[in-house]
């Protein structure tokens, strides 16, 4: 069904909420993670560091995501970096990858504190042809452990 999640993540420690239902979900589907991050121009001197970023949680997603499952039956996390806008880069992508579902937060680095809906979200969700999951990040710190995580969800 998902074959393969993109979780974009922009740095800030609210994207990075997204992570554990990305993990769940592959985790229950069997799905190829996919985590994206899109530098500005200004900031492609840096591009390891970003890289860097990726790699460290990327490999802290695999160690969750395959533990306890047996040999062979691994979940892949691969790790994606581009230069540009974050909404257009996230619907190139999709485009490109054969990406089945996003799971990202509502609201990202920009720190709307109590807005509902980021600019970033807002242009995905309406252009994107592939469902998408948001993820508002105040309710993640109301979780209590991997079963609490998703328990509605709204068409």
């Amino acid at each position: 069904m998902f074959k393969r999640i993109l979780i974009p993540l922009d740095g800030s420690e609210v994207a990075v909420t997204a992570l554990p239902f990305g993990e769940q979900l592959g985790r229950r589907l069997g799905s190829e993670l996919m985590l994206f991050h899109v530098c500005g121009q200004e900031h492609q001197a840096h591009k390891h560091m970003h890289q860097m970023y990726l790699d460290s949680l990327a490999e802290t997603v695999q160690r969750n995501l395959n533990r306890g499952r047996p040999r062979g039956t691994e979940v892949k996390v691969t790790t994606r970096i581009e230069a540009g806008e974050s909404d257009e880069n996230i619907c190139s992508l999709v485009e490109r990858n054969e990406v089945d579902l996003i799971v990202m937060t509502s609201v990202g680095a920009s720190g709307f504190k109590h807005a509902m809906l980021g600019s970033v979200a807002d242009r995905v969700c309406r252009t994107v042809p592939i469902p998408v999951m948001l993820i508002r990040p105040q309710a993640v710190q109301q979780t209590e452990g991997e079963k609490r995580l998703i328990q509605r969800i709204l068409l």
